[in-house]
């Protein structure tokens, strides 16, 4: 019997990490959608394919997502509502802003795009299995547009 201790490779601690936090499609659904109220979003779209497995698209009319976190809101234990430990006692949203969206990307494609209110235009980030891409211009008037595709693709059965 081996009794040697290994640290498991990123990509399997992201996978196990997203199989704590997307059961199935709705989960998914669920934390988009905690995260356009949390941005204040008065109208919120949903758009589902085949149950959610083909696609998911979540857009909202909130405040948006500043271009400067865009390449980094996916990286995992990364959010705007927390900077202490004492930030959970008073937390009075309902999900971190990023909170689920590093496990999302380790187990599907995604593209967003976000409309910053302070910012003069909208900008775009796509992450796959080869990474994410750079940032760049794109047309939507206010809020932010996530779309997840092919959940589970890269999971063993």
């Amino acid at each position: 019997m081996n009794h040697e201790l290994n640290r498991l490779p990123q990509d399997v601690v992201n996978q196990i990490a997203a199989g704590e936090v997307i059961e199935r499609p709705a989960s998914v659904v669920k934390e988009l959608l905690d995260n356009a109220i949390d941005a204040e979003a008065k109208k919120i779209t949903i758009k589902v394919k085949q149950g959610g497995m083909e696609s998911i698209e979540v857009s909202d009319d909130g405040y948006g997502i500043p271009k400067r976190n865009l390449s980094s809101i996916f990286d995992a234990h990364t959010t705007s509502k927390l900077k202490t430990l004492e930030d959970l006692n008073s937390l009075l949203s309902m999900g971190f802003r990023g909170e689920a969206l590093s496990t999302i990307t380790s187990v599907a494609r995604v593209n967003l795009v976000s409309k910053y209110m302070e910012e003069d235009f909208a900008n775009e980030i796509s992450f796959s299995s080869d990474g994410k891409s750079s940032i760049k211009s794109a047309a939507k008037e206010r809020g932010t547009t996530i779309k997840v595709e092919n959940l589970f693709y890269n999971i063993p059965a």
